[in-house]
């Protein structure tokens, strides 16, 4: 951890040092006083020789076919137009009548919060205010018309279903109760799908559950992976529906322990 306030420490000093020192010879040495109105006609800007240096380029540029370099220095003499016949006397209006007008209604604000006891109060209130403020939103969003869900859940791309039989079944009658849970799965999603692009069953072998730490083969063990097509091929149509329908009814299944997982993550492309 020495590093960070090393490093903070020597920075604020270089900061520190530029301000003091470089700063003010470069003030004093490239700025000029600035006078309104100026000492010399708006108009003169067209008689300066580095204007029509920019004007010349810009025309150069567009002839040559480089036009957007010949673009950059048209808006360059736009500007200085734009800055010498408009924003110079827009400027001077504000620093004159403007930034004093809130300056002033600053500091008497400032010195009416500032009186007596009104600091205590003031930051009291702020705080009342912060905490009334979050009831109501939350109020308003958990009893509005309108509900704003933070978490948005989102249409899983894949669903699995995973068999899971007694220890020491047989692959053989695994594989018959895997069937017949295909047959309630093929019931939900019905026949030539157009959403649904695979439904592939294994028992004992690729059965297992990875998030459920279980590897190898286990013959007591079966899964059906249902792959949804990519979602601009879904028309709209929702697989979470499917998803709810599903959970209805294989959950009656004697004998045997069903659990339906859903995947958040893109649908992987399958491979050749």
């Amino acid at each position: 951890m020495i590093y960070l306030p090393v490093i903070l420490i020597l920075t604020l000093t270089a900061s520190l040092i530029v301000a003091f020192l470089i700063n003010p010879v470069f003030a004093t040495s490239f700025m000029k006083p600035e006078y309104y109105p100026a000492k010399e006609p708006k108009k003169d800007l067209f008689r300066k020789n580095w204007f029509w240096f920019f004007v010349a380029m810009s025309l150069l540029m567009h002839l040559s076919g480089m036009h957007g370099i010949g673009n950059f220095f048209v808006l360059m003499v736009l500007l200085i137009i734009f800055n010498r016949f408009i924003l110079h006397d827009v400027i001077h209006s504000f620093q004159q009548k403007v930034l004093p007008w809130l300056m002033s209604h600053y500091e008497n604000s400032l010195r009416w919060a500032l009186y007596r006891n009104r600091p205590g109060w003031l930051l009291a209130a702020v705080f009342g205010l912060f905490i009334l403020a979050s009831v109501m939103l939350f109020t308003s969003i958990s009893v509005g018309r309108t509900k704003t869900e933070f978490f948005p859940t989102g249409d899983p791309p894949i669903v699995y279903v995973y068999l899971k039989m007694p220890v020491g079944t047989k692959t053989s009658y695994t594989d018959s109760v895997t069937t017949l849970l295909e047959k309630k799965v093929f019931s939900v999603l019905g026949e030539n799908n157009p959403i649904v692009e695979s439904v592939i069953s294994n028992v004992a072998v690729g059965a297992t559950d990875p998030f459920g730490g279980e590897r190898g083969t286990q013959a007591n063990l079966g899964r059906i992976q249902i792959s949804f097509v990519e979602y601009e091929k879904r028309h709209g149509e929702k697989t979470s529906k499917y998803v709810e329908d599903l959970r209805k009814t294989i959950k009656d299944l004697p004998g045997a322990e069903v659990v339906l997982l859903v995947s958040k993550m893109v649908r992987p492309q399958a491979r050749q």
